[in-house]
Order: structure tokens, then C-alpha cells, then sequence
């Protein structure tokens, strides 16, 4: 009988032994949700940027630029994701490392913002041209406007950063005009901005017209 209380008592002294199923075991793999955030050119939300667990495409961000995950793992583990940006922007150059953790409740969930660059740049061109009034203008041969009564235009060129954009004023049909169909060009930028060109038209000076000579004697009145 006193064999059998020893035992008792040290079955319930024993740690973990009461409690064995209902204590979480911290090493255990579970699943973590979170958002990864894409933006782009002006910090906008950004589609199509797709994100990778080492080769295993996770998903691709949607409209409003975000993906929701559930990443398997263990609490506190940092995972790296390969992010690969549609093909106008650059990707970033290092994998985005996330670390798991469950919030606490009523917190929401965790997230993770992803820049891509911009390669291509918007950018609004305003051209003042003096005497030039009714010219067309383009950009790699494709019209883009057209000056207006007091050689003023506005227009929106696309051009990846650090090239050179060069604008063509068209004066065929204004032969009278120096210079003819100059070239405006600006060095593309690394973001969007507000460009102004200016150039000045002048027409060159009609040729006198030579006097007659007067023929014959000339009568003197007295």
C-alpha cells in the first residue's frame, strides 16, 4: 500500500506529466499568414510582381498590389522570397527576408512592402517656340502634338532613365523659318518630372528690291 502512494506521488510531481497534451510544443512547425505590399512608379500599388520561395512561384500580386501568403515554418524563423517585378521595372537586387510570428489577437496580420523601381519614366514636355506657331512635333518619328497660335505645346513622352530624348519641331511646310526642324532634346531623368523646352524662329530678311535707274536727260526747271 505504501509502494502504491510512492508511486502516486511521483507520477503527479512529475513535470509535463499532468498537463502533457495541452502545452504547445514551441519547435513544431505551424503556418503564418502575411501580406506582401507591391509598389511602383509614384510609390502606386503595382500587379504582376511575382514572388518566389527559392524556385516555387508563391504567387503574383494582384491589382491593388498586394498577396496574401500562409508560410510554413517555425516561430521566429526568417525566410527569404525572391521577387521578380514585371519586366518595365527593376527587380530588387536581394531576396526579401520575412520573419514568422503569430500576432496578437485583434492585431493584424504582418506585412512586407516591395519596391520596384521604374525603368521607364512618364514625363511632361512643354515647348514654347517663338514665331513657331501650327508646328508639328514628334518623338522617334511617331507625331506626338502640335504648336498652338502662340507656339505653345504639352505632351507626355515615355523614356527609360539616363536617354536622351529628342524632340523634332517640323517646319516643311513653313520653308521660310530658321532653324529648320530643330531637335529639342532633354537627358531622361530617374523619375517622373516636368520638362521645358524653348527655341526661337526667326525668318531671314527679304532682299531690297534694287532702285531703277533713271533713263535720259533730266529737265532742270528753272
Amino acid at each position: 500500500m505504501r509502494a502504491a502512494l510512492v508511486l502516486a506521488a511521483v507520477l503527479l510531481e512529475a513535470p509535463g506529466c499532468a498537463d502533457a497534451d495541452s502545452t504547445p510544443d514551441a519547435t513544431s512547425s505551424s503556418r503564418y499568414a502575411l501580406t506582401l505590399a507591391a509598389t511602383g512608379e509614384e510609390h502606386g500599388p503595382l500587379s504582376g510582381v511575382r514572388v518566389f520561395a527559392d524556385d516555387q512561384l508563391l504567387g503574383t500580386t494582384e491589382e491593388a498590389g498586394s498577396l496574401q501568403l500562409e508560410l510554413q515554418g517555425r516561430e521566429g524563423d526568417r525566410l527569404p522570397l525572391r521577387i521578380e517585378c514585371p519586366a518595365s521595372f527593376r527587380s530588387p537586387p536581394q531576396p526579401l527576408v520575412v520573419g514568422l510570428w503569430h500576432p496578437s489577437p485583434g492585431s493584424p496580420e504582418p506585412t512586407f512592402e516591395i519596391e520596384c523601381v521604374p525603368l521607364v519614366h512618364s514625363y511632361v514636355v512643354g515647348i514654347a517656340a517663338e514665331n513657331g506657331a501650327h508646328l508639328p512635333i514628334s518623338y522617334l518619328n511617331e507625331p506626338l502634338a502640335e504648336t498652338d497660335d502662340f507656339g505653345v505645346a504639352h505632351l507626355l513622352v515615355r523614356a527609360p532613365s539616363q536617354e536622351q530624348v529628342s524632340l523634332t519641331l517640323d517646319t516643311s511646310d513653313r520653308p521660310e523659318l530658321r532653324p529648320q526642324s530643330p531637335s529639342l532634346a532633354f537627358v531622361a531623368g530617374e523619375s517622373s518630372e516636368l520638362v521645358l523646352l524653348q527655341v526661337k524662329f526667326v525668318e531671314p530678311p527679304r532682299p531690297s528690291q534694287p532702285r531703277r535707274a533713271v533713263q535720259g536727260p533730266i529737265e532742270l526747271k528753272h
